[in-house]
């Protein structure tokens, strides 16, 4: 390995994403001079001298003129993306069209990849020049495909300034104008002195093409033009160092789906902090927007309210929505953790009913804030009537969590009249529970972190919730792992809403001072939790509604929860004309259908009838027949007796006689 050489491959990047530990690595932030937001820890392509300002027409180019401007002292130049890199397996990895795609750039596609410095150095040092592998364009041929995607006359610019000021590349620009595979994106590894030429060159070409170009009504794709031509060209340059034999090596381009920084919550432990996390998906914003709005309104002045709602999907849109909503105070803050890329591996985790992913985001808050002693986590189909403040700050002693009694779940253990066999089944055996009234309902919970992290870490948790298909997901995980370490809370502040009988089940199986403590919870409720359906936004009549639309009428989605309820109203009211309908025209087809059978029994007694009366008719001349047979038969008895009948017998056999004696 050739350690003297000094090798710097700079990651391009307009928006701050993770880049793996390589001290090869050097990323550049590109377009700074057209932002306000300057990212730490990096480049930029602002500084020195630079084309920084004309990223939108340069794109990722402007760091390479940066280099080439500013960084004089280097062996080899790399340009990948913050999206893009080269790979460093010698062994072809599975791709398509020469392109290997992977979900994330994390420390795994790292290993896969071998983007270690040692690997990277060892190749990098053997050749000239490393490219990615060309890739087929559809059939079309470069040139072809340029037309059809962007402006011909410019390339037709490009090709008459090649042949104006460097004549000798004609030939090669025409071998990979009529080629149908392309190298993109320009991205390579150069030995200096190629580098230094290739960039000379190239920005002179481009330069002039930008003096002959008019851009002013072009699309923000077509800006893109000088970009577009610098990916030809840099396919015309390395056929043209290979000629001179230059040593190349082509690799494996890959493209990342997603390359979003891990964040790192640096917060700690301070006297009037209260920390507090939510689980919320980009559809669950509005909801979760009143749920701010109630905590902001019950909040005192004292304290210092820190929110981090761990999501995988919330628009940047409604992140800023949510942001402007808490702006108006003075000590309330709100904080959004990507967790996706370390929920990528939980995918399998069982979820039923009216649940998401979204309820074992909290498995993460152990590692998440390792600097906080403990943390108040609130389901966000919940609304706040007093300052969790008050919550947070309850002397749990050194429990590991803080949680209320499940009146619901309760309610369906007792043996007395059929009651949820699969309930008391979960409760006794899977969990473990000595008594049912053990048994915590996990919307509002306060976590003793400090302790926590001391027995489990996140993995373990979460590896206990692949176990098996939990009947009630994460809430019967977290009371399987801190049964017995439980400080209850008073029901007040995790007061379930009216649904499938709940009153009713709890006034009638159970014990008397815990259905007490939740009737006098329901008239004076802390924290209200819509635990099951309908949900307030879907139904204004839900029982305890009303606090949810009392705050959501200062939500900046207030008209948007309106509209959608207008809609679900309009839709119900639909379904049940339908269904009425459905009702009415299924009773007139079984109308119809019943007249029909009637119809067809009738013409069935009708023929049966019929049938009847021919078989009587049969019977009648049967014995009319009969009848005419015996007075036949009478009359010729009759005759038989008579002497005439018995003279001519005699007659007959005289002859008879004489005519055997002749034949004698």
């Amino acid at each position: 390995m050739t350690k003297g050489n000094k090798i710097k491959i700079f990651i391009s990047m307009h928006e701050f994403c993770y880049v793996p530990q390589n001290n090869l690595f050097a990323p550049i932030q590109v377009g700074t001079a057209l932002t306000d937001e300057r990212y730490e820890n990096m480049f930029h392509d602002d500084e020195g001298e630079n084309i920084s300002k004309k990223n939108k027409m340069y794109c990722e180019l402007t760091a390479q003129y940066w280099a080439w401007k500013n960084m004089p002292d280097l062996d080899y130049y790399g340009f990948f993306h913050y999206r893009r890199y080269l790979s460093f397996n010698p062994i072809q990895m599975e791709h398509y069209e020469n392109i290997v795609y992977m979900d994330y750039c994390n420390e795994e596609a790292v290993e896969r990849l071998m983007l270690k410095e040692d690997i990277m150095r060892n190749l990098i040092s053997e050749y000239d020049i490393i490219y990615p592998q060309e890739n087929p364009i559809g059939g079309d041929t470069i040139y072809e495909h340029w037309c059809k995607h962007l402006e011909k006359k410019d390339i037709d610019t490009l090709v008459q300034v090649i042949v104006e000021k460097y004549p000798e590349f004609y030939d090669l620009a025409r071998e990979v104008f009529n080629s149908k595979q392309a190298i993109h994106c320009n991205m390579f590894i150069m030995k200096k002195e190629y580098f230094m030429q290739y960039s000379e060159w190239l920005f002179d070409i481009l330069k002039e093409c930008e003096t002959r170009i008019d851009f002013s009504d072009y699309t923000t794709e077509k800006l893109r033009t000088l970009g577009h031509m610098a990916e030809r060209l840099c396919a015309i340059y390395g056929k043209y160092l290979e000629k001179q034999g230059a040593k190349v090596c082509y690799v494996q381009r890959v493209q990342f789906k997603n390359n979003e920084p891990e964040q790192v919550i640096d917060i700690k432990d301070t006297e009037n902090l209260i920390p507090i996390i939510l689980s919320c998906n980009n559809n669950y914003v509005k909801y979760t927007s009143v749920l701010l709005e109630s905590i902001m309104r019950n909040r005192n002045q004292k304290d210092v309210y820190h929110i981090y709602i761990l999501h995988r999907d919330i628009t940047k849109e409604n992140m800023q929505i949510l942001r402007d909503q808490l702006s108006k105070t003075n000590n309330m803050y709100v904080e959004f953790v990507d967790v996706k890329r370390k929920m990528e591996q939980y995918n399998n985790l069982f979820v039923d009913r009216h649940l998401s992913l979204e309820t074992y985001f909290r498995f993460m808050a152990i590692e998440l804030f390792p600097n906080l002693h403990k943390i108040l986590y609130l389901d966000c189909d919940v609304i706040v009537e007093k300052d969790v403040a008050e919550l947070f700050k309850k002397d749990m002693g050194n429990h590991a969590i803080a949680a209320t009694r499940d009146v619901d779940i309760i309610s369906l253990f007792p043996e007395e009249d059929t009651q949820d066999l699969e309930v008391r089944d979960d409760i006794r055996n899977v969990l473990g529970l000595l008594r049912a009234e053990d048994y915590f309902q996990a919307g509002v919970l306060i976590l003793n972190l400090e302790k926590i992290r001391k027995i489990y870490h996140s993995e373990d948790i979460f590896q206990t919730a692949l176990q098996r298909h939990w009947k009630f997901q994460d809430q019967d995980v977290l009371n399987y792992l801190f049964k017995n370490d439980v400080y209850y809370l008073e029901l007040n502040w995790n007061t379930l809403f009216e649904c499938f009988d709940r009153a009713e089940r709890v006034e009638k199986f159970v014990k008397y001072d815990l259905a007490k403590e939740y009737k006098e919870a329901k008239r004076d409720p802390w924290i209200i939790h819509y635990a099951g359906t309908p949900k307030p936004w879907d139904n204004m009549q839900t029982d305890m509604g009303y606090y949810f639309w009392k705050y959501a009428q200062s939500s900046p989605f207030f008209e948007i929860l309106i509209h959608e309820m207008n809609i679900k109203g309009f839709n119900a009211l639909k379904a049940e004309r339908e269904e009425r309908a459905f009702n009415n025209g299924e009773k007139q087809e079984l109308i119809r259908q019943r007249d029909e059978l009637q119809n067809h029994l009738n013409e069935s007694s009708r023929e049966k009838q019929e049938l009847q009366n021919h078989l009587n008719e049969s019977n009648r001349e049967r014995q009319e027949l009969t009848f005419q047979r015996d007075e036949l038969q009478n009359h010729l008895n009759e005759i038989r007796k008579s002497f005439s009948y018995k003279l001519g017998l005699w007659m007959t056999a005289i002859p008879r006689k004489i005519r055997g004696k002749k034949e004698n």
